[in-house]
């Protein structure tokens, strides 16, 4: 009888200690595993749009963007509760460009400010790569506009890859 009590009482002394470690062990790996991040949806976007010369004053054209898996809405300007990611620009000069012609980039909301220029020879394509992006923010657009010094008539040709995501 007393072997029996013995027996027992350590079978139950051994469940309690494996409830008991099983409760410690599983608070502590809740502590320790790191939060998940908030993952934001990137959908992919392209732009396309011109720098025109002109002999009075550069003409202003706003890049019209859209995103790869809806190419039937475009937007210039960037949505609401959204940022625009831009990564990758390549300028295209046209036939009618005879000279070197100085693109300019900009960001604008009321005025513009130029985010990146650079000076694209004739028959030859130029591409610029953002390692980490440019970042646009929600309302505001993207336009590509060109130096006044050239001659009337020449237009470079953009096309811009990057994401939309959540702001």
């Amino acid at each position: 009888m007393r072997c029996v009590f013995q027996t027992t009482l350590i079978l139950a002394g051994i469940f309690v200690g494996i409830v008991i470690g099983i409760s410690i062990n599983s608070r502590v790996q809740a502590r320790s595993e790191p939060e998940s991040p908030i993952v934001t949806e990137k959908q992919s976007v392209t732009g396309h749009g011109r720098a025109f010369t002109s002999w009075e004053h550069s003409e202003i054209e706003n890049i019209t963007f859209s995103l790869k898996s809806d190419p039937h809405r475009p937007f210039s300007t960037v949505p609401k509760g959204k940022k625009l990611i831009i990564t990758d620009v390549v300028y295209h000069p046209q036939r009618r460009a005879i000279e070197t012609i100085t693109v300019n980039l900009a960001e604008s909301d009321r005025g513009n400010r130029i985010m990146f220029q650079i000076a694209v020879n004739p028959r030859e394509s130029e591409v610029v790569n953002f390692c980490t992006g440019y970042v646009i923010d929600a309302g505001k657009s993207v336009k590509a506009y060109t130096d006044a010094n050239a001659k009337d008539g020449q237009w470079v040709s953009l096309s811009i890859s990057g994401y939309l995501t959540e702001e």
